[in-house]
């Protein structure tokens, strides 16, 4: 299902998560996340993304601290992601398309439908 989707190694398998993981990822921001997270809540990011439904406002707090988004903006992103996400499949073969891209031509996946 498209709700199971990463495309990018080490990233959450949730796509909500995933997206939002990609996004901090190519604004350069992705490992400040995570280091943030871990000095201000005690665990690290990889271990406790799997509870979002329950550290939502933990999240928020550190996109606002890493300038990424403002708490306003977080809290409404975690509640779309937390409800129907809606996501294309014009949208996944971009993102296929776009991640291949950036891997070169001597580069392939693998997609388990």
């Amino acid at each position: 299902c498209l709700n199971c989707v990463s495309l990018m190694p080490g990233l959450c398998f949730f796509i909500t998560v995933a997206d939002l993981e990609r996004k901090l990822t190519e604004e350069g921001k992705y490992d400040l996340f995570k280091e943030k997270f871990a000095e201000s809540f005690g665990s690290e990011w990889i271990e406790a993304r799997s509870d979002f439904d329950f550290i939502q406002d933990d999240v928020v707090e550190v996109l606002d601290e890493i300038g990424f988004m403002s708490i306003e903006a977080g809290r409404n992103w975690c509640e779309k992601a937390t409800g129907d996400y809606k996501y294309k499949v014009e949208d996944f073969a971009a993102l296929v398309r776009k991640y291949l891209e950036r891997k070169g031509h001597n580069h392939h996946i693998v997609l388990i439908l």
